[in-house]
């Protein structure tokens, strides 16, 4: 309870409708006292909570990694994991667990997207692939700085160029028929 901040204890204790807020001190002669750990379970079990123990644990990554694959963001995915140990009434960990959880459960599902999509692919398609990323001798600039630079504002001049809107099929068909060629050569 020391640790916690002078501002979010007296939030609490003026919810709480407490009187005073106990000094740092009188706080940290709490946190290491036999006082604290008999008084720990009967508030869990006043509150209704249950701590978070090894099972709980293994419990909230299942929970993250689903959340995970609808969810992007390490925020998001922490409100989902904090709306479901609510649900389910588990004792709040504290953050940096929530935080390394979702961290975890985006890493394992983005490393499996990613191994879905690298299977998938075929020789041919990764060959073109590494040709776009690969910039050409003499230029610091890839085929894939083309491909994603705007072809332009979309005004009237713009748009009746038939370039504008045959702009990335032009740089991959252009990577395309330089792959063809490439095997050719060495096929």
């Amino acid at each position: 309870m020391a640790e916690v901040p002078e501002r979010i204890r007296q939030h609490i204790a003026k919810a709480a409708r407490l009187g005073r807020v106990l000094a740092s001190d009188q706080l940290e002669r709490y946190d290491v006292s036999g006082s604290k750990r008999r008084h720990m379970p009967q508030l869990r079990q006043f509150i209704g909570v249950r701590p978070l123990d090894k099972s709980g644990l293994a419990w909230l990554d299942t929970v993250a990694t689903a959340a995970a694959q609808t969810k992007h963001t390490i925020p998001d995915i922490v409100n989902v994991l904090l709306e479901e140990l609510v649900h389910h009434r588990y004792e709040l960990p504290g953050f940096r667990t929530l935080e390394l959880a979702a961290i975890g459960a985006r890493e394992r599902v983005n490393l499996g997207y990613y191994r879905s999509i690298s299977h998938a692919l075929t020789p041919a398609t990764r060959t073109l692939i590494d040709e776009l990323l690969r910039a050409p001798e003499g230029s610091r600039f890839t085929g894939w700085h083309s491909l994603k630079r705007e072809p332009g504002r979309p005004t009237n001049k713009e748009v009746d160029r038939p370039a504008f809107c045959r702009h990335p099929q032009a740089i991959i068909h252009g990577y395309s028929r330089g792959v063809h060629e490439q095997q050719a050569i060495h096929g």
